[in-house]
């Protein structure tokens, strides 16, 4: 708990900044990509990997933070190994996020705004990878949230989780 209290400040600050057959098919798809493709990012430790996209930079790694940039909009990947529920952690998130509107919400999605001078739009993801959970969150000012969609879009097709 006190991990993610410790992440969810973290994301506020830098705010302010088929078949079986075919099913092997596409593994082996995927792990030929793999072999092709350069890396952002790659940490077995974590177990993510970033392929390279265009316009994106690697900020900072902490223990369980990576931290990327694309103009004004960040993306932070998170992975922790408490085991809460994602009920429990978006509660948590919308409670250490402080005064915010909720834009949307489901069983692994959580999207809202921050009710201060310069709003902040917040999109966080949440997945479960054998004992660990990964929480991905972008962030940008909400003025900015329509034109950077599409690199959200393409951002998290290259973020992968092993």
């Amino acid at each position: 708990m006190r991990k993610l209290i410790l992440l969810i400040s973290f994301l506020l600050l830098a705010a302010c900044g088929t078949e079986e057959s075919s099913n092997t098919t596409t593994n082996e798809k995927e792990n030929t990509q793999d072999e092709k493709a350069t890396f952002l990012f790659d940490s077995k430790e974590k177990g993510i990997k970033v392929e390279d996209a265009s316009g994106w930079t690697l900020i900072e790694e902490q223990d369980s933070n990576v931290v990327f940039e694309n103009g004004t909009l960040k993306a932070i990947i998170t992975v922790i190994s408490e085991d809460n529920d994602f009920a429990t952690l978006k509660q948590d998130l919308k409670t250490s996020a402080g005064d915010i509107t909720v834009l949307e919400e489901s069983d692994t999605q959580l999207s809202f705004q921050t009710n201060r001078k310069e709003s902040i739009r917040s999109d966080i993801s949440l997945y479960k990878e054998g004992t660990k959970t990964q929480i991905i969150t972008f962030m940008t000012k909400v003025e900015n949230y329509k034109s950077n969609q599409s690199l959200i879009e393409e951002f998290s097709k290259k973020i992968k989780f092993y």
